[in-house]
């Protein structure tokens, strides 16, 4: 994954189901923003919860 722009590619694409990542300085707003159009587009779900300092992020379909 591309670590060098964190705002735009979160690679959500590379996510198989039931996978979880953590993604940190990155606000939750923004994470799950950016989940849910991806989602939307590539008919995933994905559940964004703030764990301590990081975002954690599921693929659940």
């Amino acid at each position: 994954m591309e670590h060098s722009n964190k705002r735009v590619k979160y690679g959500f694409g590379e996510f198989n189901l039931g996978d979880a990542w953590r993604y940190y300085s990155v606000s939750l707003a923004r994470v799950r923003s950016a989940a849910q159009m991806f989602g939307q587009r590539h008919g995933m779900k994905f559940k964004v919860r703030q764990e301590g300092k990081s975002v954690l992020v599921e693929r659940l379909a």
